[in-house]
């Protein structure tokens, strides 16, 4: 029982730093079954971590399954080569040191990589990358002697602030989703036709079922529809024919266009909607986005508003309240789709407006007609939308408003 006990305690471990690394060190040599026990690593990297012996045990564990690196110091060339061979034992199959377990990786602040680094691994099924970049390969941080076909196991690639080489996406064919949290671009490429696709050529992920993508437009283009600024969001979009789930968050960027004909396998489209709307302008880049969605094979939508509007003089508060009455009624128009002819399998809808009035109290206090009050405005918004309730043989619809005020002196 208490060899059992032991092994349990080493199956997740978090590699320590200074004297606790050494004293774990010289425990993993003089009881070798311990390492065979470990399934999941958490690693910080640092040069006082990596400049010395102790390390040596922790880069041989047969067994394990799932690690997690983050280089502290990322500029610091001589636990760069570290994290090298890190990399090289658990993921490339040509090294005489391979191991074969390793099913989940994540990565933060590492720098130089090479995806065939991934590519190559016949384990890798899940990959994480925050704030790392990868380089060209006389730079990057993989096996001199790569020059295997791609094998990719990956079914699940994750990137936040961390723009990938196309080259890593059209070798992982078996990736089926895909999460990226970049602000910008999705991937890197030097193909000025890159929107642009043979129509003899396969799709580039022909297995990804589940997409989720933070947008963000940049402020000298806030005009633009964020697909015409990155073009590499389209190159996704019609090269993912087997696309079942698709969830957008969009921050300051106008919507892309969503209506891809190979999309008949599309069931699950959620879209939130994050920034600031002038008054006279109230929800239209949403109803442009509503208006311009046909999705036959849709069965859930799902619809979050977290905006803000300034009101700060009389012209505000008319244009805001025209606005919202208007907008109202044609979200409720678009979402209800009385006819079918949109969603004709939607089985279930949903709207969140989650709305913050900012208000000059001090430039409002000689308006003759005071500014409706929250209460007001939310009975007016149910009541428009509560005639969607009675779409309820065709689907199920929730919604709920969350209105408050800000007062700025």
């Amino acid at each position: 029982m208490c060899a059992i006990s032991r092994n349990h305690i080493f199956e997740s471990i978090d590699l320590p730093c200074g004297e606790t690394l050494h004293n774990l060190a010289e425990l993993f040599r003089s009881n070798p079954i311990i390492g065979a026990v470990v399934r999941s690593m958490n690693c910080d990297f640092s040069k006082a971590t990596l400049n010395n012996s102790n390390i040596l045990p922790f880069l041989e564990l047969k067994n394990l399954t799932s690690l997690s690196v983050t280089h502290i110091n990322s500029k610091d060339e001589a636990t760069t080569l570290w994290v090298k061979t890190l990399l090289e034992n658990y993921l490339t199959p040509t090294s005489s040191a391979a191991l074969p377990s390793l099913k989940t990786l994540s990565l933060a602040r590492i720098t130089n990589l090479n995806h065939k680094t991934f590519v190559l691994s016949q384990s890798l099924e899940t990959l994480s990358l925050s704030y790392c970049s990868f380089a060209n390969d006389k730079t990057s941080l993989s096996h001199p002697s790569i020059h295997s076909k791609p094998n990719s196991q990956l079914k699940f690639l994750s990137t936040c602030y961390t723009t990938v080489p196309l080259a890593l996406l059209r070798d992982c064919s078996g990736l089926e989703e895909l999460e990226v949290f970049n602000g910008v671009v999705v991937f890197s490429h030097n193909n000025k036709n890159i929107g642009l696709q043979d129509s003899g050529s396969p799709p580039l992920l022909p297995s990804l079922k589940r997409l989720k993508i933070h947008l963000t437009g940049r402020s000298d283009h806030l005009n633009l529809p964020y697909d015409a600024q990155y073009p590499q969001f389209r190159v996704l979009m019609n090269n993912s024919p087997e696309l079942e789930q698709l969830s957008l968050e969009m921050s300051g960027a106008r919507a892309p266009f969503l209506s891809y004909p190979n999309h008949n396998q599309l069931k699950v489209l959620n879209v939130k909607w994050i920034g600031v709307e002038p008054p006279a302008h109230f929800l239209e880049r949403e109803i442009e986005l509503l208006s311009s969605l046909q999705v036959p094979s849709l069965e859930s939508l799902s619809l979050n508003i977290d905006t803000a509007v300034f009101i700060s003089n009389a012209n505000h508060v008319e244009q805001f309240e025209e606005r919202f009455a208007v907008g109202a009624r044609q979200v409720g128009r678009l979402i209800g789709d009385q006819d079918g002819t949109r969603f004709p399998l939607l089985k279930s809808s949903s709207l969140l407006l989650d709305l913050t009035r900012f208000v000059q109290v001090r430039s409002l206090r000689r308006q003759a007609r005071p500014m409706r009050s929250c209460g007001d405005m939310k009975q007016e918004f149910d009541s428009v939308l509560k005639t969607l309730g009675s779409c309820g043989d065709r689907y199920e619809f929730t919604s709920e408003l969350v209105l408050k005020d800000f007062n700025l002196q």
